[in-house]
């Protein structure tokens, strides 16, 4: 299934959208962790590239694990430079691997930040313009009711701004995740070709 697409290996066709996909998965999430105000213009955006950009880079894995069985069983074991083809091919699949890692990382970590800013006691906490003191009377459960919402919503904020720091650094993680595999499969793919 993950193997060959109308004669062609799969992989190098994911791997386009995987360079695409993730790191613009990435920066939307970052503009939706750092720019409040925009968030609810970014949500569906941010939402949608990260499932697609993940699901990519989960079949770029599995189709390009299939590749690398293809490239060592075509590989002749007496010609010069096996061994750095190997090695090539090696690390490009180490790095592909950590590369779906990151992608599920990341898109729990930013589907759970996405989750937490749409909880009600959440929003009603933003959209407050300010807390108002009213006298209640003593042993009135109205008091209790009100520091409780207060606390919740506080502790809402708190893992709101907990997870929004954690989607920052597993989106530069994905950058960076890229950047590595990307260049691992350019460099088995090209190098002794370019460098005869």
């Amino acid at each position: 299934m993950f193997d060959t697409i109308m004669g062609l290996p799969l992989h190098p066709l994911v791997v386009h959208a995987v360079v695409i996909l993730a790191p613009t998965a990435a920066l939307f999430a970052l503009a939706y962790a750092a720019l409040a105000r925009s968030r609810r213009a970014l949500w569906w955006p941010t939402l949608a590239l990260t499932v697609v950009a993940t699901g990519a880079a989960l079949v770029a894995k599995e189709s390009g694990e299939r590749l690398a069985n293809r490239v060592f069983t075509s590989l002749d074991s007496t010609a010069a430079g096996y061994a750095e083809k190997v090695k090539q091919v090696t690390t490009h699949t180490d790095a592909g691997s950590l590369m779906a890692k990151v992608m599920v990382a990341f898109f729990v970590l930013t589907v759970l930040a996405m989750l937490t800013s749409l909880r009600p006691h959440r929003r009603a906490a933003v959209e407050a313009p300010a807390p108002v003191a009213v006298a209640v009377p003593a042993g009135d459960d109205a008091a209790t009711t009100s520091s409780t919402l207060s606390v919740t919503a506080a502790a809402g904020g708190g893992l709101g701004l907990v997870l929004r720091v954690l989607v920052v650094i597993a989106a530069l993680a994905v950058l960076a995740a890229t950047a590595v595999a990307g260049h691992s499969g350019a460099t088995a793919v090209w190098s002794s070709i370019i460098n005869g």
